[in-house]
């Protein structure tokens, strides 16, 4: 291997690895780091929610009563 390529293969990898890293960092930036203790919160938000909108959607369908 020539030292042209050498310095060539040295920096394409040091720039996979820093692009790795760039990349770690930002889905953890918009992802976050998820627990179990998180996603149960969450879950349980999102079951309040759709129970609280079928709640809603169940008056909002009937009316009112005549008698």
């Amino acid at each position: 291997m020539t030292p042209v390529t050498a310095a060539k293969v040295k920096y394409g990898v040091w720039g996979l690895i820093g692009g790795a890293i760039i990349a770690m960092i930002i889905g953890f930036a918009w992802g976050g780091w998820t627990t179990s203790g998180t996603t149960k919160t969450m879950g349980d938000e999102a079951v309040l929610a759709a129970r609280a909108a079928i709640c809603v959607a169940q008056f909002m369908n009937n009316g009112p009563v005549e008698g």
